[in-house]
Order: C-alpha cells, then sequence, then structure tokens
C-alpha cells in the first residue's frame, strides 16, 4: 500500500505542475519613494508550502518568503522600478498578478559638469516636470523646461564665458518642493585641430594623414577596409570610403576635424622630388613625376604654402608636409 500511495502522489503532483501549480494572488502597494523608508510591498494572499520572491525588474529584491496562508508584506523598498512577484512550488514556478510601482518623489543629484564657451552641454534627472535655472546667466544658460527624455528631463547647457554657474532644478512632487543643484565651469578651449591629407589612397598602400596639433588620437570610421595607427599612418585594405578623424581632449569639451579617403584599386608610380629644405621667406619648386591632374597641398599652412603648380615657400621655422592628391 506505501508503494501504490506514494506512485499516486507523484501522478498527481506532475498533473498539477503542467497547469496552474499554485494560487494566482495579486501584488499591491507601492507609490512614492521620498527618501530613507520606503512604500510597502504586499502580496494579497499565500499558499502554505510555496515560496514567494520579490522582483524589481529582473533582479531580486528581497530573500523568498514562505507562504502562510495570509497576506504576505515584503516591507519597504528604497528603489524605484516596477516590482512582481514570483511563486514557486517544488520544481514549478509561477507569477503572480498585477506589479507595483514605485516612482521618485524628488530630484537626484547630478553630478558636476564642464562646458567650454560657445559650446553646449546637456544635464539630465531623473524627474520631468520641473524647473531648470542658472545662478549666472552671463557665464552660463539652459533651457528652463527641459525636454522629456528616458523617464526625466534633458536640459542643455550653454556655455558663454568663462567661470563658474549653479545650474538648479526645482520641482514639486507628492513629497513636498525639492532642488537638486550641479556646479558648471566653463572656460575656453584650446586650438582646434586641422586634418590635412590625400582623399585617396589605393588598396595594400599605406598615406600619411597629419594634424596641426599633437596631443590627440587618429580612427577611422570603417574599420573593415582601412586602419590608422597613432602617429597617423592610414593602411587600406580594402575597396570603399571611410572617414578619418582627429580628436582633441580639453576640460572643457572634445575638439575633431575630419577628412573623407576612399580605398580603391589602382597602381600608381608617381613621385614628389625637389628642394626639401627651404630659408624663409625664399620658394623652391617642387617637381612631380608619374601622374598630373592633381592637388597640391601643405600640411602646416603657418610654417609653408604651396601654389597650384607645385612651388613651395617658406613663412616660419618648423615642418610642413607636401602632398600631391589625384
Amino acid at each position: 500500500m506505501k508503494n501504490v500511495a506514494l506512485t499516486l502522489l507523484v501522478l498527481l503532483f506532475s498533473v498539477a505542475s503542467r497547469g496552474q501549480c499554485t494560487t494566482v494572488y495579486n501584488v499591491t502597494g507601492g507609490g512614492t519613494l521620498c527618501g530613507g523608508t520606503g512604500p510597502s510591498i504586499y502580496l494579497s494572499g499565500s499558499d502554505i508550502g510555496t515560496t514567494y520572491q520579490l522582483y524589481r525588474g529582473a533582479t531580486p529584491s528581497s530573500s523568498p518568503i514562505g507562504g502562510s496562508g495570509g497576506v504576505i508584506n515584503f516591507g519597504s523598498v528604497a528603489m524605484p522600478g516596477t516590482y512582481k512577484v514570483l511563486a514557486t512550488l517544488g520544481s514549478c514556478s509561477l507569477l503572480m498578478a498585477d506589479s507595483a510601482t514605485v516612482n521618485l518623489g524628488r530630484p537626484g543629484f547630478p553630478w558636476p559638469h564642464s562646458v567650454c564657451i560657445g559650446s553646449t552641454t546637456t544635464i539630465f534627472d531623473s524627474l520631468a516636470g520641473g524647473v531648470w535655472s542658472s545662478s549666472n546667466t552671463s557665464v552660463a544658460s539652459i533651457d528652463s523646461v527641459g525636454s522629456f527624455s528616458a523617464g526625466g528631463t534633458l536640459a542643455t547647457i550653454y556655455g558663454i564665458s568663462g567661470g563658474t554657474a549653479l545650474i538648479t532644478y526645482t520641482i514639486t512632487t507628492a513629497c513636498g518642493t525639492h532642488t537638486s543643484i550641479s556646479n558648471v565651469s566653463v572656460s575656453a578651449p584650446g586650438a582646434s585641430p586641422v586634418v590635412s591629407g590625400s582623399p585617396t589612397v589605393c588598396v595594400g598602400t599605406s598615406s600619411m594623414y597629419y594634424s596641426t596639433i599633437s596631443s590627440g588620437y587618429w580612427s577611422v570610421s570603417n574599420p573593415s577596409i582601412a586602419s590608422i595607427s597613432g602617429s597617423g599612418t592610414l593602411l587600406c585594405y580594402g575597396s570603399g570610403t571611410t572617414i578619418v578623424s582627429y580628436f582633441v581632449y580639453y576640460s572643457c569639451g572634445i575638439f575633431s576635424d575630419t577628412i573623407n579617403v576612399t580605398c580603391g584599386t589602382g597602381t600608381s608610380s608617381a613621385s614628389i622630388s625637389g628642394q626639401f629644405a627651404v630659408a624663409a621667406p625664399d620658394s623652391a619648386q617642387m617637381i612631380l613625376t608619374g601622374t598630373t591632374g592633381g592637388t597640391w597641398s601643405c600640411s602646416t599652412p603657418s610654417i609653408a604654402t604651396i601654389s597650384p603648380t607645385g612651388w613651395l615657400k617658406g613663412l616660419n621655422p618648423g615642418v610642413a608636409y607636401v602632398s600631391y592628391s589625384y
């Protein structure tokens, strides 16, 4: 008889596990999180033998609680989000009905910002519906209302002159009227880079690219056809187009310059010769052999310039790179 009873119990549980293995109850509670102790989350009932796990999104929010046959209080929560409950009985798990939402009732505390004179940056707060303001609009101004973005508000800060300003966000919620303050530093940027080099490079060959500033880094937009080294040497290994960029970081922002480059097939035996040391303000003729129909250029116009016919004129001491693009 013991063996028969055990077999019957297993069969009954197996049938139940393919359907609804435990009773479905409703998740209730939630509300506004004002700081300190948050709102509580409840389950309207529970079954003895079943355990209940509270989740915030996909993350467990508390330790599992065993069913008592009555209402379960998961206690107060300290994080905003949507809360659900998963019931587990043996190998069967079932999501309980409804969910509880906890909303943030006071603004966050934005981190300090920096912006260059004449440029902009953005600032975010997780609560929409408040008002932004600047303590010193001669240094930095800000959109007073901002725009809705990903469950909050996003506002644009405009750098006007050197100095600091306090950006304040004020909002009234169920928790009262609150403000958050962020310090913004506005400063003048350094010089912007200017990039030069050939707009066309044959596949299987490399070409040098130059920037008027040496403290930044190079990148290409299409690494499937080309790569560029830290010193500015571009190697084309596939046909297509890519954007060669040079970025310079300043404390108030990032500045860059770009050049569009086509990596193509073909051969070339062109070469440049001539006088490679010129005393300012003298001139020298650069000689091109192997091709025609292109354009002369000089990497640093403040040091030297070159005419459409290849005459290089020295202006100031330094090093400049002469290129012929075709």
